[in-house]
């Protein structure tokens, strides 16, 4: 089955189409995804600007440095997989993506 991947903006529904997401290399259909319109766009700045306004509902610091750490552990984790997924949105040789992914990821 293939992936669909909706938008995340709270409450927001969208009249742009489904797109589909091909890999470039045989066409294969790898994923769905909802699109935004300029509505939905607006909507997304608009929650980001007052969630970034209300300071008080920020996360402390440890916090956020806990989260970035669980995602990069995450990210060791499934580090052949993201390369693959890469390599087949991208059309590259999976040896050039690994390459990629391997630096960012062993830097955390």
């Amino acid at each position: 089955m293939t992936d669909h991947f909706p938008l995340m903006v709270p409450g927001s529904k969208t009249a742009s189409p489904r797109r589909e997401v091909s890999a470039p290399y045989d066409g294969t259909l790898l994923a769905t995804i909802d699109t935004a319109d300029p509505g939905v766009a607006e909507r997304a700045l608009a929650t980001a600007y007052a969630l970034y306004r209300n300071r008080d509902a920020w996360l402390p610091p440890a916090t956020r440095v806990d989260i970035l750490r669980n995602v990069a552990k995450l990210m060791q984790d499934r580090a052949e997989s993201l390369a693959l997924n890469a390599a087949r949105e991208g059309g590259k040789p999976l040896m050039d993506r690994g390459l990629k992914w391997r630096g960012p990821l062993t830097a955390c």
